[in-house]
């Protein structure tokens, strides 16, 4: 936005769109069918703007379709993060649905995922190997990928060609990689290769 480039200069913002994405993941979630009444949305750092970006995308679209919207400060330590969701859950029974924003939300939560509510439906962003045995065995149905290699690789790339002809430099979205039950081996090869 042209107020960001007034307070902090930069040549082009390579990366992910975190509130398109959050509407993205809030539509795809919506498209499974068991989203029906109250989605709790995890956010580890509160009043981070990418963060808080996915939460508005989420909630927007969420709300549109009736569902209640409940934001979940959790913090990032993963002691608080297992007692503020279990005790969220405990006082919102009708919860159907979890969207974690980062990792850490859901690996710290996996214990109360696997015994205590195997019904919830679980979808959020970014990527790491318990993540991706999480889609393949079916505790969650997606994660967001916003393809941190790509970004690093366009960075060089567009710097190379800016430093060499003087070009105008773009802004370019690397999101939404949206990893499944479709394409998770093919991602989780890739990670190991250091390039998912």
């Amino acid at each position: 936005a042209k107020e960001d480039r007034e307070k902090n200069p930069y040549l082009a913002y390579i990366g992910m769109d975190d509130y398109l994405a959050g509407k993205t993941a809030a539509r795809r979630a919506i498209s499974s069918g068991r989203i029906k009444g109250r989605a709790v949305v995890a956010i580890q750092q509160a009043g981070h703007e990418g963060l808080e970006a996915r939460y508005r995308g989420i909630k927007e679209v969420l709300s549109s379709h009736g569902i209640i919207t409940d934001k979940l400060d959790t913090t990032s330590d993963p002691d608080m993060i297992r007692k503020i969701m279990s005790q969220y859950l405990e006082k919102h029974k009708d919860t159907d649905s979890v969207f974690y924003l980062g990792p850490l939300t859901v690996h710290s939560i996996s214990s109360i995922l696997r015994n205590k509510r195997k019904d919830l439906y679980i979808c959020g962003f970014d990527i790491s190997p318990q993540i991706l045995e999480f889609i393949k065995t079916g505790v969650i149905d997606f994660s967001i990928d916003q393809q941190p290699y790509m970004q690093g690789y366009l960075s060089v790339s567009l710097l190379g060609l800016k430093c060499r002809n003087n070009l105008k430099l773009a802004d370019i979205n690397t999101g939404v990689g949206i990893i499944d039950k479709t394409n998770v081996h093919i991602v989780e090869s890739l990670t190991t290769k250091g390039i998912r």
